[in-house]
This record gives C-alpha cells, structure tokens and sequence, in this order.
C-alpha cells in the first residue's frame, strides 16, 4: 500500500488535468500549426487566426488511422532506419579492412626507406673510407717528404756551424740561401697537412624516398670538379673557367676580390712553385702571372690590393713582394735587399703595408 502511494501521491493512476500557467486555464485545444497545447484564452490571444481544434477532435482525428499511420511508419520508416544502420555497419568494416591496408602499405613504404637509408649510408661510409685512405696516402708522403726536408736542414746546419770560419764567403751565402729555401719548404708543407674527409648532412624532401644526400668534401677533391658549369666558392671563386672544361687552379690558397671587382688567386702549381690566376667577375680568365726574371722558383703565399687596383704579392722563396698592375702585369719589386727574410704574411693598411716572415717577424 505504501508503494502505490509513492507512485500515485494522490491515490490514482490517472492524468492529472493541466493548467495553464500563464492564465490558470484548463489546456484543452492544440494548435495544429504550433503545433502546442494551449488554453482557450491563449488561442484567443496568442493564437488568433490559428489553426486550432480541441484536444479531444485531434486525438480522434489521429486515431481514426493510427493503425495506417503506424504500418507506414514501420514499413517505410524503420525498414530505412534498418537499413542505414546496416551501410553503416558495412562502411565500418570496409573502413577497418582499408586500414588495414593502408598500415600493410605503410610498412612497405618503411621498409623502402630503410632500404634505401642502409644502401645510402653503406655508400657514404665507403666514401668516408676511400678519403680518409687518399688523405692518409697525402699525409703519409708529406711526411716522408718532410723528413727529406728536416734531414737536409740539419746536414746544411752541421756543415755551417763546422765550417763556418773556413768556408767561402760564397759558399757560406749559398748555404744560407739553401737553408732559407728549406725551411719556407717546410712551412708551405705544414699549411697542406691537416685536410680530413668530412660527412655534410643533406636535407630530405616531404617524400621521404627521395633524400638530397649529404656529400663527402675533401678541400683538394674541390678544386677537381667536373662540370661544364661555373662553380663559385665564397666570395664567387671560380673553380672552372666560364663555358669551359678548363680548370683555372690545381691549389688554390689564398684569394681576394680587387677594388675592380676582379678575383685574385694564389694558385700553388706544385709543391714548390706557383702563380697568381686573375678573374673577372663573371668568371672569364683575365690573366696568369708567373714571375719575373727570379733567381729561385716562383712560390707566391699571400696577396693584397691598393687602392690602386694594384696587386701586391709575397714571394718567400725569392724573399720579396712583387707589385702588378691591376691587369697582372709586373711592375717592380718591393723588397730588394732582403729586408725581410721569406715575406709571408702580409697586410695593407691605408698606405702602410705590414710583412712578415715564416718566423713571426
């Protein structure tokens, strides 16, 4: 007893009537185009013009075809439903099986890479290897070749400090000059030790099959390209002359761009001789200096420009600083009676040129 009233606090399962709240009249009439439950007051006020009947005429008016209204809605309606609910099932499962595929190609397009990454880094690393045998190969003779050099030094040195009161004048003057020529020797061959194989990262494009592959630079490999095109390092060096196959350098070590824009190039043609190579700055060759009238090898180290235009040369073998003109061309020697003693580095500061040697000088 208790439980029914709980559920039925007034004691009876039926409808309560419904009030409205705004003008505390019974709801008895439905506006068909509001489609709501009204009083008979809002129908008057709210719902002038309306669509409207009493609630008891709609409800007869629905049940005189409920039975119709309900077979169509189970046939068209649910029979619809149904099957939208099954595409839908179906569309799951073909999506799954599409994933599934798709994580299949995924693995494919991984293994490719891999793939491709092993071949790319097998290759590089014998790359490395075979530069790092031809840099040791350089270093190995470099060294054989300075061992040369030291044991003729300490010969010529055991034989002036022996004979020093005894010998020639000229004899002691060549020995000297021997001596000089031996150590600027051994100063060019420590400036071309020391060049290692280096791996550059590459970056890769969004395809991940397609890599822009790092390239192993050997500094010599650089001045040997191979191309028909005009290769620029820095300051627009070029490696290649213009529209050509003609190399402009074999050992590029020093450069400098003139005031006239032209490319200056200390160019070391062996060991112990060299030039100086002019450019033009769109990368036609302008001329090639040699030397003039010298005792020894040309051997230039360093370079500088005037104001003028004028090219400045150091020469440590024939121990001064040569003066060109701006077309190359040899104008006069600086240093004639060997106030520096192999001239390397070099600097120019407004009108005072700044030399020194191979001992810091």
């Amino acid at each position: 007893m208790a439980d029914v009233e709980t559920k039925y606090p007034l004691g009876s399962p039926l409808q309560h009537v419904k009030i409205c709240e705004e003008h505390d009249s019974i709801i008895d009439i439905l506006c068909e185009e509001c489609y709501a439950f009204i009083c008979s007051i809002c129908a008057r006020l709210n719902h002038n013009g309306h669509n409207w009947v009493t609630q008891a005429t709609a409800a007869l008016q629905r049940r005189r075809g409920i039975h119709e209204y309900l077979h169509n809605v189970k046939e068209e309606k649910i029979s619809k439903l149904d099957e939208e609910m099954q595409k839908m099932v179906s569309q799951m499962e073909e999506n799954e099986s599409m994933c599934d595929t798709q994580v299949k190609d995924l693995q494919r397009h991984y293994d490719d890479i891999i793939l491709k990454l092993t071949d790319i880094k097998k290759n590089q690393e014998d790359v490395l290897k075979d530069n790092l045998r031809k840099t040791n190969e350089k270093m190995k003779n470099a060294k054989h070749n300075l061992e040369k050099i030291r044991k003729s030094i300490i010969d010529i040195m055991d034989f002036m400090a022996e004979n020093n009161s005894t010998m020639s004048d000229f004899s002691l003057i060549d020995n000297h000059r021997q001596l000089e020529e031996l150590l600027c020797e051994m100063n060019r061959y420590f400036h071309k030790c020391g060049n290692t194989a280096k791996y550059i990262r590459g970056e890769y494009t969004q395809d991940m099959l397609e890599f822009m592959i790092g390239h192993i630079v050997e500094l010599d490999d650089i001045c040997h390209a191979e191309t028909n095109s005009f290769k620029y390092v820095e300051d627009g060096i070029a490696f290649l002359q213009k529209g050509s196959q003609t190399r402009l350098f074999t050992w590029p070590i020093r450069v400098l761009q003139n005031r006239n824009t032209d490319i200056c190039v200390v160019n070391l043609t062996s060991d112990t001789t060299g030039e100086i190579v002019i450019v033009t700055s769109s990368g036609h060759l302008k001329t090639v200096y040699s030397g003039q009238d010298l005792i020894g090898r040309f051997c230039p180290f360093n370079i500088e420009c005037d104001i003028h235009s004028n090219i400045l040369v150091t020469d440590p073998t024939n121990h001064t600083v040569h003066l060109l003109s701006p077309d190359g061309e040899f104008l006069k020697y600086l240093l004639t009676e060997r106030e520096v003693t192999c001239p390397s580095a070099m600097s120019l500061h407004k009108s005072t040129l700044w030399i020194g040697d191979f001992k810091g000088a």
